[in-house]
């Protein structure tokens, strides 16, 4: 008999719990084996999208809004531009098709060199698309393939343009840049896809039932924008990322979505704004309707604005604060005193300059103490100004200059980066900052003309379909930037620019703005499109105006209503009544005047009420006549014995403090005040011989100068009491032709009066006596002739030559518009309109014929057949929408010129 000992308590006790660990192993084990074994999640689109993808669009279920989407002038835009030298034929409209049917699309947009970009196209369900693609006729196309990795490498061939597509696991995946299919094979093997670089993009929120969907790399974004136009890369990026959805409509495209900046605060522009509260956009009465683009940041709180601009600008540019604190070093206050009175918005505009191709950088700060911010900068050009301090006063307005390179930019970066020179003024709440003095007062006169975008209807019914509160918002006139961004784009892109302007003009305005909002930024793109694609032309008969008058038409003038700031014409009939008429033709008024009008017809606000009047001369008399038809009082002032032939309205600080300056045909210049008082100085001063046009007041860097040039080419320069200035009269020696331009400098040694001679010579000459060159302009004949035709409101000017044969029109670079030799050249009338966004045109009145016709800036005619009309004018409403107003023995017409 054995005796069995019992087994320990504590040993019997653990064998369940082995046997649980046990079961809980194996259930584990074979879970994992199932999972990661015999069962493994099916590849996705997603996983094959590289990680440096700028951008990737997400195509969503609904089939209406993708057509609605593919309407637009955005979505043709684009297309044209991925496919801009590529083959278009009917591969392109197969995969169009192939790729619009697919399930799961994915289309990825990658750099493929620093002047292009290309797509990648991905699709889920191989299996359905093989098909389709293997039934693509070969025809003229050579077929290889090649592997990478194992993984099979199809290839189309033709003309050296390559499309190539792979089929990995059921994702069918395809480009026209062959190297980015090699960089999603990398992505299948291991290479960080677009998931894993941005996982907190693909949490945020999205709508289902729309467009689609676009996710975007903002780190990237500069090395996108650097493709088109060489030197736009940053040192920074705006965010991180963003998702945002695509919304279609009948005249517009929106996303919405949010975006993304990082815990890392100094990283990303948007991070400046975390602290703050979306604002209003109320500087939009401070925006001119000639506005480009304009950036307004919104801020209310200005100390954490500080802080958080300080900690940006160190991360980056530490310099900058280095060099403002040295500048307002012994001043005795610190800059937050600026800071803390931000109130609601910093705002630049970029606006097209007075002369044609110059731009203008204006700066808008809205604070609740503008006193203060005036004392301190007055302060700063104190201490900068080695002899005396810039000062200018300007209707309103006082001008000051701190003589400091790049003073906003230091004050202000990333969010204003420029500025050569800066000038200063303030009205209300807001301090204006300017990079050139003329600019920055043409800018302020268009705010007290009201010619801005918060009296504009179009404008304003655009910016209610935008955001109406945000952080940064950047408003783009899209028409109007083509023309200033083609210069600088690169070659490539220049050309596709040309190639596709009608497109690239239907794009209206456009919005892209960002709001906080719970450490994300909600943001929205608005972008406007125009349905057809319009062509420059002249509009059909049909949509004529013309109106029928009792009596012959001898003189015509456009003029602007105050009361609408709409067009309106006055026309001089063979009665030598004028008559008001408007738009419609409606005759508002007849005033007999007496006398054939000897002048132009200029507006004048001669009460200072913002209500304009009539003001032009008679053979001896001066008449100011308001838009009832009412003389003012003591109008007309009757000069008797004087040959008016010139008037010049002078307006020295625009005080509406008005001079009128008259000059007969012998060359004597006399000037009066607004009562009729001949002026001291002025009564008259004589030239001595017959002028080439008006005698002309013009304000360079503060001071007036009064220009005469006679005919045989002799200058007179007085200052404004009639005191001739030194080293004139200037003998130009040869005898100049039609008209003069003012290229205004930076200073007076380095502004410039043009002429050109009747023998071929373009002559500067600056305000201080000196000729600083005489150019030899080409001439396509020994007995061609020469003249200057200035535009219209002074912002360029054209070379014309003409000889027994032809008439031809240059630019002032030399370069040739147009020819015609169909034109008598006896008498005829030449003028040139410059309306901004690259719109310009040309009216040739041939006088003997009495024909005219209107080209555009580029030289192409848009008359065909020519206008039968003794005088001619052109005229932009507020709409963009060009006219044309013509008159001929006694008809006015009235006629759109764009369709």
């Amino acid at each position: 008999m054995y005796l069995v000992k019992n087994p320990e308590p504590e040993k019997l006790k653990q064998t369940p719990l082995l046997l649980t660990l046990a079961v809980v192993i194996l259930l584990a084990g074979g879970y994992y084996l199932y999972d990661r074994v015999l069962f493994k999640d099916k590849l996705r689109p997603w996983d094959l999208v590289p990680s440096e993808t700028i951008f990737v669009y997400e195509k969503d279920l609904c089939n209406s809004c993708i057509e609605e989407m593919q309407k637009s002038a955005l979505w043709q835009i684009i297309e044209r531009a991925s496919f801009y030298s590529k083959p278009v034929d009917s591969l392109k409209a197969k995969l169009n098709t192939l790729i619009g049917s697919g399930k799961g699309l994915l289309v990825s947009a990658h750099i493929t060199r620093k002047d292009d970009f290309d797509f990648v196209y991905y699709l889920s369900d191989a299996k359905s698309i093989m098909d389709p693609v293997s039934n693509i006729s070969l025809k003229r196309y050579r077929y290889t393939q090649r592997e990478l990795s194992d993984i099979r490498i199809h290839e189309l061939t033709l003309n050296k343009h390559t499309f190539s597509w792979v089929v990995i696991g059921d994702v069918w995946v395809g480009s026209f840049t062959p190297f980015l299919i090699e960089d999603v094979i990398r992505t299948y093997r291991g290479k960080p896809d677009f998931t894993k670089a941005n996982p907190e993009v693909r949490k945020l929120p999205r709508i289902n039932g729309d467009a689609g969907n676009i996710y975007i790399q903002l780190k990237y974004f500069s090395d996108w924008f650097s493709i088109f136009m060489a030197g736009n890369e940053k040192t920074y990026s705006l965010g991180k990322s963003s998702l945002l959805d695509i919304k279609p409509s009948d005249n517009s495209l929106v996303f919405n979505g949010f975006s993304l900046d990082s815990t890392a605060y100094s990283d990303y522009l948007l991070s400046i704004f975390r602290d703050q509260t979306p604002v209003s956009f109320s500087l939009k009465n401070h925006v001119p309707n000639r506005s480009i683009t304009f950036t307004s940041y919104g801020i209310t709180d200005g100390v954490a604005f500080s802080t958080s601009l300080e900690r940006f600008v160190s991360a980056h540019k530490p310099h900058l604060r280095d060099s403002l604190n040295k500048l307002i070093r012994d001043l005795r206050f610190d800059l937050k005193d600026l800071y803390r009175e931000v109130d609601d918005e910093i705002g630049v505009c970029l606006v097209e300059g007075m002369e044609s191709q110059r731009l203008a950088k204006i700066l808008m700060i809205e604070t609740k103490k503008p006193d203060l911010w005036i004392k301190h900068l007055d302060a700063i050009s104190e201490k900068l100004s080695e002899d005396t301090v810039f000062y200018e006063r300007f209707s309103n307005y006082i001008i000051r200059e701190i003589p400091a390179r790049g003073f906003p930019e230091k004050l202000l970066w990333p969010l204003v980066e420029g500025f050569e020179h800066t000038f200063y003024s303030s009205y209300g709440n807001v301090i204006y900052m300017g990079d050139n003095l003329e600019e920055l007062k043409y800018f302020l006169e268009d705010i007290e003309h009201e010619d801005i975008w918060g009296k504009s209807v179009s404008k304003n019914q655009f910016l209610e379909s935008t955001l109406l509160e945000s952080n940064v918002s950047v408003f783009i006139n899209t028409p109007k930037i083509w023309n200033v961004l083609q210069p600088r784009l690169n070659p490539r892109w220049r050309q596709f620019v040309r190639d596709n302007q009608s497109l690239l003009q239907s794009v209206q305005m456009s919005a892209f703005q960002f709001s906080h909002l719970n450490n994300t930024y909600y943001t929205n793109i608005t972008i406007d499109h125009a349905k057809g694609k319009p062509e420059v032309a002249f509009a059909s008969t049909s949509r004529r105006n013309v109106v029928h008058f009792s009596e012959s038409i001898h003189r015509l003038y456009a003029v602007k209503s105050h009361v609408s700031q709409a067009n309106e014409i006055l026309i001089q009939d063979s009665l030598n009544d004028i008559s008001l008429l408007s738009m419609d033709g409606k005759v508002l008024w007849k005033v007999p005047v007496g006398d054939q009008i000897t002048s132009d017809i200029q507006q004048v606000d001669f009460f200072k009420n913002g209500k304009l009047q009539y003001i032009f001369t008679t053979h001896e008399a001066v008449h100011i006549i308001d838009r009832l038809g009412n003389y003012v009082q003591p109008y007309p002032l009757y000069l008797r014995g004087k040959n008016i032939r010139h008037l010049s309205v002078v307006d020295y600080d625009r005080s509406k403090n008005y001079r009128f300056m008259l000059s007969e045909q012998n060359g004597k210049v006399w000037m009066y005040d607004k009562s009729g008082n001949n002026l001291e100085g002025w009564t008259p001063r004589d030239v001595g011989g017959d002028l080439l046009t008006p005698p002309a007041h013009h304000r360079i860097k503060g001071r007036d100068y009064i220009l005469v040039i006679r005919k045989d080419g002799l200058v007179h320069l007085y200052n404004r009491r009639g005191e001739m200035l030194k080293n004139f009269p200037l003998d130009l020696k040869g005898t100049p032709i039609s008209d003069y331009f003012l290229e205004m400098g930076r200073d007076i040694g380095n502004t410039f009066f043009v002429v050109v001679t009747r023998d071929g010579f373009r002559l500067r000459f600056n305000p201080e006596g000196k000729i600083q060159n005489r150019e030899t302009l080409l001439r396509t004949s020994v007995g061609s002739q020469f003249g200057l035709i200035a535009e219209n409101a002074n912002k360029s000017y054209l070379i014309l030559q003409h000889d027994t044969r032809q008439l031809t029109i240059s630019d002032a670079a030399g370069k040739k518009i147009l020819g015609n030799d169909y034109v008598s050249l006896k008498d005829w009338d030449i003028k040139y309109y410059h309306y901004g966004g690259g719109k310009s045109f040309i009216s040739l009145t041939d006088k003997t014929q009495e024909l005219s016709y209107v080209f555009d800036g580029n030289g192409n005619l848009l008359t065909n057949p020519p206008l039968e009309s003794t005088a001619i004018e052109l005229r932009m409403a507020n709409s963009d929408q060009s006219y044309v107003f013509f008159i001929h023995d006694k008809t006015l017409t009235i006629q759109p010129l764009n369709p």
